[in-house]
């Protein structure tokens, strides 16, 4: 079973926080719970979810990024057309990658842990962006 709840794991001067939610980048739409994502000091990472599907969902196209803080141009809170999706957009030379979360509480834990690391590339709204 995937936990929807944020798990950390620490290890001697190296932290990071792990998402399991889904993607869309270029094109590419992997629905929750397909993806994990993964943030440090160094900046984020997009895998598929499980290491025990990882041919059929790389055949499905989950993307594989690695991306340094550097590489972000922007960070905000999005939502989609449907009433229940949250989510997060990273603008990464110029292309918007989306990760989406089952629910606000863990779309809101992933803003808090990335103003932990790149609070400058956070574009702060009253309300959330709409993307389709």
């Amino acid at each position: 079973m995937v936990s929807e709840q944020p798990t950390v794991e620490t290890q001697l001067t190296h932290s990071k926080q792990e998402y399991v939610g889904g993607v869309r980048w270029r094109h590419i739409n992997a629905t929750w719970p397909f993806a994990r994502l993964t943030i440090s000091a160094e900046g984020l990472a997009v895998r598929p979810s499980s290491t025990r599907f990882r041919r059929l969902l790389l055949l499905l196209r989950v993307p594989i990024l690695n991306v340094l803080w550097a590489d972000v141009e922007r960070i905000e809170e999005v939502r989609g057309v449907m009433p229940m999706s949250f989510g997060t957009s990273f603008v990464i030379d110029r292309k918007r990658l989306i990760w989406w979360c089952k629910s606000s509480d863990i779309s809101d834990a992933l803003m808090e842990e990335l103003a932990r690391y790149a609070p400058e590339k956070i574009a702060r709204k009253e309300k959330r962006k709409l993307v389709f």
